[in-house]
Formats: structure tokens, C-alpha cells, sequence
């Protein structure tokens, strides 16, 4: 899949960095010990809709200790809390449809781990399994695909629409054509149906990081945090080096003031942009200032004032360094 950038949907310069998204608020932070985390299992029709009706969703671990069962409630989605790391076997029945077992790891810990699961009507053929591997487009669709890409870069939104409307015709179930139609409607701001999408690339094709990365941002503008980071870590477990969902898991983290999960991610999405993102060095040391790492804060926003003195980040860096002055002058005092 030709990944198109979460930037040229939300821009580089947009509500997720320090000014909004990260002004910090009070957090009740884990309270849960560092080797659990929540699963939410959505369970979807062929076509990637939400199913109509209630299913039973059974987990069980591989080794047998753990053993739960919930229905499904809103969006067709079953929670469990407080489930420990591992691989765990998954059960969802439905009246009308095919018992489909599954297979899932838990490799997050202290967040919610979505995974998609569906199911057909009884009578028709079990779904086929994923692949780890887009699948080969027909010539025809790779071009229409391709101009709706290029379309979408140029912000000409009613052609990449008609581009995107020929690739569908020719290949109905492929990934890429629900992801571009995800990154469409964000651009266009309709989130319900970008949400809707994406979920669909994602259970059609769940190794997708860039269409996990999108469905966290927008989840972020829904203000639907724990979802926005599900979604945003397993797109840092499918392309760990996606500067974009890094930078997202640390703002979002900082907002919740989980700091200490904030901070790889922050130091990671400088290392991989080099320190050209001015916005994630301001981030940084947001989150090392409030680690109690003040001189490495500092540091960070000096290092951003002589790479990017006439941003707008620098103007934050010079109010937190003014700030952090005047308190450490009160108390010398």
C-alpha cells in the first residue's frame, strides 16, 4: 500500500501540538498494574459495517487461566478490562451468522487494543482469512487509485471523489480504496463516515499503520482519547518509525498527563524528523519539565530556538523558558 501522510490530512502545524492539544489537564493516570490492558473487539459484517445484531464474544488464553465473556453493546464493540499480555483465543457467535474463531496478541500494555473480527450470514462461505500483504491491483484500478492519491495532495477533493469512485468499481474490497476514502471525508471533515472507513481498511487488511495513524486522528477530533490511542499505538506496532503517530501518541499522552509513556515517543518522533518538526522538541520538553528533568527541558527548547527561532513553537519555547525563570527566581528568593 502506498501510505499517504497523516500530515497532508491534518497539516504539521495543526491542533495537536503544544498550544491546544497538549495544554495540560488533570489525568487520573493507570491505576492498573504495567503488564494488562483492555480489548475491545468490533465485530463487523463482510463489508466492514458494524453487525446489525448482538453477538457473544468468548476470550480465552492459550495456556487457559483466563476465560471471559461479554456482549456486544454500541458499534457492535465487546470490552474487557484488565486483560493480561499474551496471545488469547476469540470466539464471537451471532444469531444468523458463522461462529468465527480468532486468534490475538496483546502486546500494549495499560491501553485499549482493538481488534476487528468478522462475521457471514449462515449459508454463505466463512470469510477468508487476512493477509499480511495488500492484495494486486488490476492496471485500471493501481492508476485510479494513484490519481485519487495525487488528487488528494493537491486538496482537489472532487476529483480524487471521482477517482476513488472508479477504483471501488473495480476493486470493491481492497484496503487502500477504504483507506483514501477514510483520508477524503477527514479532508472533508464528515468523521463519522471517515471513522466507518478506516475501520473497514483495518479489518479487511489490519497491518495498515498509516490507516490506524488516520483513524486515530480521528478519533482525537471526535475527543475519544482511549480509542485515539489504541488506534495510534498499533500504528506505531505496524511502522514503529511513523514519526506522525509518534508525535500524536506523545501530545495525547502529555495531555493525559501519562508522562512516562510519553516520553519514548516524543524522543522518538524527534530522532526520526531530525528536530525539523520544531512542535515535538516544544513536546519534549513538556514532558521532561514535567518529569522533573528541568535542564534537559531546557535544552530541548534552546535547541529549538537556534534550529526554528521565527516559528510559532518558538514563541512557546521563549514563554515556558520566561515561566521557568520567573518561578526559579521566587524561589531563590
Amino acid at each position: 500500500m502506498r501510505a499517504i501522510s497523516v500530515g497532508l490530512v491534518v497539516g504539521l502545524s495543526w491542533l495537536f501540538l503544544p498550544v491546544s492539544l497538549c495544554a495540560q489537564r488533570p489525568g487520573a493516570g493507570s491505576l492498573r498494574g504495567p503488564s494488562v490492558a483492555d480489548v475491545a473487539i468490533l465485530v463487523r459484517e463482510a463489508l466492514g459495517t458494524p453487525l446489525p445484531a448482538f453477538a457473544v464474544v468468548r476470550i480465552s488464553s492459550l495456556t487457559g487461566s483466563y476465560h471471559q465473556t461479554a456482549s456486544t453493546k454500541e458499534n457492535s464493540e465487546a470490552l474487557f478490562e484488565g486483560v493480561p499480555l499474551g496471545v488469547y483465543v476469540v470466539e464471537v457467535s451471532a444469531t444468523g451468522y458463522r461462529t468465527t474463531t480468532e486468534e490475538i496478541e496483546l502486546l500494549v500494555e495499560g491501553a485499549r487494543n482493538a481488534f476487528y473480527i468478522s462475521l457471514s450470514p449462515e449459508g454463505t462461505s466463512p470469510p477468508q482469512p487476512t493477509t499480511s500483504a495488500p492484495p494486486v491491483l488490476a492496471p485500471k484500478a493501481r492508476k485510479a487509485l494513484d490519481e485519487a492519491l495525487e488528487a488528494l495532495r493537491k486538496d482537489d477533493l472532487e476529483k480524487a471523489q471521482k477517482h476513488l469512485d472508479a477504483a471501488r468499481k473495480l476493486a470493491p474490497n481492497d484496503p487502500e480504496v477504504s483507506y483514501l476514502y477514510g483520508v477524503l471525508a477527514v479532508k472533508r471533515n464528515n468523521l463519522a463516515e471517515a471513522q466507518s472507513h478506516l475501520e473497514r481498511a483495518v479489518a479487511i487488511l489490519p497491518r495498515q499503520g498509516s490507516a490506524w495513524a488516520v483513524l486515530g486522528v480521528v478519533f482525537l477530533r471526535r475527543n475519544d482519547t482511549a480509542k485515539a490511542i489504541s488506534s495510534l499505538e498499533q500504528a506505531v506496532i505496524y511502522e514503529p518509525d511513523g514519526w506522525q503517530a509518534r508525535g500524536l501518541l506523545a501530545a495525547t499522552f502529555l495531555r493525559e498527563k501519562e508522562l512516562e509513556k510519553a516520553r519514548p515517543h516524543a524522543e522518538r518522533a524527534v530522532e526520526l524528523t531530525k528536530g525539523k518538526i520544531p512542535g515535538f522538541r516544544l513536546v519534549l520538553a513538556q514532558i521532561l519539565a514535567g518529569l522533573g528533568k528541568m535542564e534537559s527541558a531546557e535544552q530541548q527548547l534552546n535547541q529549538l530556538l537556534q534550529e526554528h527561532p521565527n516559528t510559532p513553537d518558538a514563541t512557546g519555547a521563549r514563554r515556558m523558558l520566561a515561566e521557568w525563570g520567573r518561578r526559579h527566581a521566587g524561589l531563590s528568593a
